[in-house]
């Protein structure tokens, strides 16, 4: 019989038009593929209509809503003044761990993973009735004294920061932390945690051909940026506007989409409004080149690995991702077949004994007149069955 897992979250995992969303989503669809009965309990701190409803029940094995109870979730400017922070627990619901306890009464799940610390009070109010479940922390980010990092960068704090002492009460409370990267898993095993894992994005991996001839006889680069409605990409935004004249740049349409659009107001130009997406194909359709102006940032910037798997290569900021590769090897088989995303990419990838290199937009693999892929070698120089591809 199918081992079930309960993944509880404060944010919805539709539409994935955020990076928490597509982080939370994507972990559960590959415990899915794995075998595993997911079910989802969302604390509907982001509210629920109809078509997410639905979208959600159709998604997971068991979709259990439960309704916010309004609270006072900020510090006053006086407490923020003061360098005051939120305690593990102030953002918690215990009626999220109440409706928990009596799913589990009805499924006995296996596994509980919650998302952010300062959900992880639920992996007491279950494992403490049930000492043989396993509990798993899922980060996100860091969120020990995170708003000095927005004070360093002259923003005012928003959203959820407590104190490093905090963060590692509620680490403790996990048997598996797990960090979406590596810099992160560092920064909770110097707490002491004996159990932290990496487990990075899963970008989706449709291929898309480049377009050629942009930019030439009046056809226009489609350049967008898509970015939920969070202080720090309003204010990348905001930045990047202030560097561009208003009547936009010669060659380009420029396009900004995601929920960022209720935030930002009215006034983009010379970039058009898109508004929310409820598919994120048709926004990386409608564009040739995705960008990410990050003048900083806290945790994985999901939307620069997301670009990178669609071949919409983007530039972020240093602080936009740091465990990235771009173009980095993966396995590949003989049978298939891609386009580059570079001018100059890797050339393991293909066999350039013929001198010529590949431009963006040609394609490697079996195809008539592709680059054809180039053998992996062994320590002694000897061809492998096994191809790499850089993509």
């Amino acid at each position: 019989m199918a081992q079930r897992i309960l993944i509880v979250s404060p944010t919805p995992t539709h539409p994935q038009d955020q990076g928490n969303s597509a982080r939370i989503h994507d972990l559960g669809r590959a415990l899915q593929r794995a075998g595993y009965l997911v079910h989802l309990l969302y604390y509907q701190m982001e509210g629920l209509t109809e078509s997410q409803a639905r979208e959600m029940e159709d998604c997971w094995d068991g979709f259990h809503p439960v309704r916010t109870i309004t609270r006072d979730l900020r510090l006053s400017a006086a407490a923020q003044a003061a360098g005051a922070r939120f305690g593990l627990d102030d953002w918690y619901a215990p009626e999220a761990g109440a409706a928990a306890l009596v799913l589990h009464r009805r499924w006995r799940f296996s596994a509980v993973i919650a998302n952010y610390v300062w959900f992880s009070r639920i992996l007491d109010d279950l494992g403490g009735r049930d000492p043989g479940l396993l509990k798993i922390l899922d980060t996100h980010d860091v969120f020990g004294e995170r708003d000095r990092r927005f004070n360093d960068a002259g923003l005012t704090p928003e959203w959820f920061y407590t104190s490093h002492a905090e963060e590692a009460r509620g680490l403790r409370r996990a048997d598996i932390v797990l960090a979406i990267q590596e810099q992160e898993a560092a920064h909770f095993r110097a707490t002491g945690h004996p159990r932290v894992l990496t487990i990075g994005h899963f970008p989706p991996r449709r291929q898309r051909l480049v377009r050629h001839g942009v930019g030439r006889l009046g056809d226009r680069l489609r350049v967008g940026y898509l970015a939920s409605s969070n202080p720090i990409n309003s204010d990348s935004f905001q930045r990047l506007c202030a560097g561009i004249p208003d009547d936009g740049i010669t060659g380009m349409e420029l396009a900004l989409a995601g929920s960022i659009c209720d935030r930002i107001g009215d006034v983009i130009a010379p970039f058009k409004r898109i508004g929310r997406v409820g598919d994120l194909d048709d926004f990386y359709d409608r564009v040739d080149l995705v960008i990410n102006p990050m003048t900083f940032g806290t945790g994985l910037k999901i939307k620069s690995v997301d670009n990178t798997g669609l071949y919409k290569v983007d530039q972020p900021d240093k602080d936009g991702e740091t465990d990235i590769g771009f173009n980095g090897p993966v396995p590949i088989s003989k049978s298939e077949k891609g386009y580059f995303t570079r001018d100059f990419p890797a050339t393991a990838v293909y066999d350039d004994t013929g001198g010529d290199s590949p431009s963006a937009g040609d394609t490697w693999g079996t195809k008539k007149n592709s680059y054809k892929l180039k053998k992996d070698k062994d320590s002694n120089g000897k061809p492998q069955s096994k191809y790499t591809g850089f993509i």
